[in-house]
């Protein structure tokens, strides 16, 4: 399945400038999702962060990850209107500069929750939190 922003913002209660995912490629609910992100020299985290080498900074390519896993989750049909809160250890193997876009990708093995040092907690939506 594939979703537009529109369609995104029915599932995340993220909004600009927090919502780190423009456009969902593929998605396979409760299983993975990749996501994609376009990023502009325009943005307003390029005017502290290294100004003069854009660099995006960890905290949000990491965001975007968690909205793309959450993305994967929250396709399902029992998991609607809950929120996802993710906690991880990560690595960063290279700069995301400004450009076409940059890709995430989730993938939601619930045998490896613990192994893979991803956790991931549902919670009800609650009327009136967002």
């Amino acid at each position: 399945m594939t979703l537009s922003s529109n369609e995104i913002q029915k599932i995340l209660p993220h909004r600009w400038p927090f919502l780190m995912i423009d456009k969902v490629t593929e998605c396979e609910p409760g299983q993975y999702a990749d996501a994609v992100k376009c990023v502009s020299a325009n943005e307003m985290q390029f005017c502290g962060h290294f100004p003069e080498y854009h660099v995006m900074p960890g905290v949000l390519i990491l965001e975007a990850l968690a909205q793309t896993g959450a993305v994967a989750l929250l396709t399902e049909a029992d998991q609607k209107g809950k929120l996802v809160f993710f906690g991880r250890q990560s690595h960063h193997l290279s700069a995301v500069n400004p450009g076409p876009y940059h890709r995430s990708r989730h993938i939601w093995d619930r045998s490896l929750t613990f192994s893979s040092k991803l956790l991931a907690v549902l919670t009800e939506h609650e009327p009136g939190f967002c």
